[in-house]
């Protein structure tokens, strides 16, 4: 015989056994007075079985069937220490079928079958935004709802975003966590919630109910259904629970191929740049080399013209390979957010006008006209003005040395609109294939024709602008002929349109 072990009244105390202080107010519970349980789970009647028994007090309230009351038991501390007790022999029912015993079972066993398609169905896709379209589908099919919605978490996760719905009814694209609704509730609580409300357009109240889809320690979302012609029944209810767990495993399955995806993608970019680079460097290195090989064996039997070329050629090499680190240590410091330590308030046409002004000279010697429409009475942008500096800096410099045709004109205008200020940088030059013209901001790319017009370059500077723009919550517009010349306009939101940018944010 084991040892004696607690029943129900005696760990949960409500008062309820027979001759307890709370058996005249609520009358004796059931689970006391189940003779047919004796001795299931080691307890006293139904002692260590009153999740089983209809009748039973929770939280001050007399409660009703299993299914009823399941979500609130299996949460007990007393039923998961009876469940650890008992190990496998735990009885999680009271013995005996009657004939509607055998029918309910009959019932759930074909919910189950149905919930195990659904499960199939599930994880046989890999990809989140048609997985979100599935859960919605099977929970409106199953519990014949007029409405079937997906809310997931944000970053934040102080608002819940609309990701797929189905069914006609309308619905809020952004819900905060702590709004009165149904939704916010499950996510605040992580239980299932259930409402009546009214929904405008629509003749009569509707029945909403709201089921966390995730475990106990991080919700992914929320799936809200909603009826328009009856409340939401206990199998529903049951259904939503156990869906809800298999719908999140399914998101979380998505999520992790997803990330598989993208380390590949990662994996292949980093080697290609790394190709990349080591194809900048050896060039320059390999020149070195040979110049200096050539100067330690012939030394003094050179020509001082010869040496001098040498030397010359050495030079302009370590040049090439200082301005390449100093362009890659730039990028990793945008995309590390240090660069944005600075961010504040600042006009763009004063760091355009000084960049203009400082390739004066350059621009004459190529023969390239300057022209700036700037007024300087633009709203100011977030930004840090080192930052629009290199961005205007590298957009001129391309603008310049691409300028090959007899008309050469680089014209830069400043203009504000609708709470943006866009930066127009427009040349006379050799303009981007169609086909380069999404691939010029990738680390080393430079457009096909690039190299016919004899500029020299890394295929950097553009990489560099877009991380800044990026950074400052900004865009670039690329419009290109070949022939006839490329705009590369800049748009970046005035300050107070957007949120200013936060350091190391990605």
């Amino acid at each position: 015989m084991p040892s004696k072990r607690p029943n129900c009244w005696e760990e949960l105390r409500c008062g309820r056994e027979p001759g307890g202080p709370r058996a005249d107010e609520f009358g004796p519970c059931p689970a006391a007075t189940a003779t047919a349980c004796d001795g299931i789970n080691g307890g006293v009647n139904a002692g260590r079985l009153c999740w089983a028994i209809t009748g039973t007090l929770c939280s001050d309230e007399v409660e009703g069937t299993f299914a009823e009351k399941s979500e609130c038991c299996e949460q007990c501390p007393f039923f998961r220490r009876v469940k650890y007790e008992e190990g496998c022999h735990f009885q999680l029912l009271k013995p005996g079928l009657t004939t509607s015993d055998a029918a309910e079972l009959h019932r759930l066993m074909n919910s189950l079958v149905g919930l195990t398609g659904i499960c199939r169905d599930i994880f046989a896709c890999l990809a989140e935004e048609p997985l979100l379209r599935r859960i919605v589908e099977h929970a409106l099919a199953i519990t014949h709802s007029a409405s079937a919605r997906a809310y997931l978490f944000t970053e934040t996760r102080d608002e819940l975003t609309l990701a797929a719905r189905a069914g006609e009814l309308a619905c809020p694209e952004r819900i905060g966590v702590d709004e009165p609704c149904p939704v916010a509730e499950a996510a605040r609580t992580k239980r299932l919630c259930k409402a009546t409300t009214d929904l405008p357009g629509h003749g009569g109240p509707v029945a909403v109910t709201a089921v966390p889809v995730g475990g106990h320690d991080k919700l992914a979302g929320v799936l809200e259904l909603v009826k328009a012609d009856g409340a939401f029944s206990i199998d529903d209810q049951w259904f939503l629970r156990e869906f809800a767990l298999t719908a999140a495993l399914g998101i979380e399955n998505a999520r992790l191929i997803d990330d598989v995806h993208q380390l590949r993608a990662f994996d292949k970019a980093k080697s290609r740049f790394v190709a990349l680079l080591m194809h900048h460097i050896s060039s320059p290195l390999a020149t070195i080399a040979c110049s200096l090989q050539a100067l330690s064996q012939l030394g003094d039997k050179l020509p001082r013209d010869d040496r001098d070329k040498l030397i010359g050629y050495s030079l302009e090499r370590i040049n090439t390979i200082q301005k390449l680190s100093t362009r890659l240590l730039d990028l990793a410091a945008i995309r590390s957010g240090s660069s944005l330590a600075r961010v504040r308030p600042v006009c763009v046409s004063e760091p355009l006008r000084q960049e203009i002004e400082g390739r004066g000279v350059r621009a004459r010697e190529l023969g390239v006209e300057l022209v700036v429409h700037a007024a300087g009475d633009e709203p100011p942008v977030m930004a840090d003005p080192d930052g629009l500096h290199v961005v205007f800096a590298n957009l001129l410099d391309n603008a310049i040395k691409y300028c090959t045709r007899q008309e050469k004109t680089v014209e830069a205008t400043v203009a504000a609109a609708h709470g943006d200020v866009r930066v127009r940088i427009r040349d006379t030059g050799i303009g981007i294939p169609p086909d380069d013209q999404s691939h010029i901001f990738e680390e080393f790319h430079r457009a096909s024709n690039a190299p016919r017009s004899q500029a020299k370059g890394h295929g950097l500077g553009l990489a560099i602008v877009k991380e800044l723009v990026d950074r400052y919550g900004g865009r670039i517009e690329v419009e290109s002929t070949v022939g006839v010349g490329t705009c590369i306009a800049v748009v970046l939101p005035a300050a107070g349109a957007a949120p200013t940018p936060v350091a190391g944010d990605s």
